[in-house]
């Protein structure tokens, strides 16, 4: 097993991770470059180790999914609100009453009004 080139430093701990491993042993405080980790489980050590070894594409996708059942559940109605929504805009341009502009002057607009220049 390839241990991460930056293994953290455990403070408090009589010793490190498990040969190859990335973890935080319970009751141990890691340095972590991204932050401090503390009180991990063995499984979550486990999940951890595994998710490290994905490619940075499958990483993202794991994150982005872990990230996202942490919103607990959709809103029920969300989704034919945005439709609802999406549909009373395509009826509003194709009945003209809509005034497009170009990008460049969107960000012109943006730039003058949120960044001041």
């Amino acid at each position: 097993m390839k241990v991460r080139s930056h293994t953290p430093n455990f403070q408090g701990c009589s010793a490190g991770p498990p040969a190859g491993h990335f973890v935080a042993a319970v009751g141990c405080k890691a340095a972590h470059p991204r932050g401090t980790m503390t009180r991990m489980t063995k499984a979550a050590d486990i999940v951890l180790a595994d998710a490290l070894r994905l490619d940075p594409d499958e990483r993202a996708q794991l994150a982005a999914e872990l990230l996202a059942s942490l919103d607990g559940p959709g809103d029920a109605d969300g989704e034919a609100a945005w439709q609802a929504e999406i549909a009373r805009r395509v009826a509003a341009l194709e009945a003209g009453n809509l005034k497009l502009e170009s990008w460049r002057d969107v960000k012109k607009r943006i730039e003058k009004e949120i960044l001041g220049r």
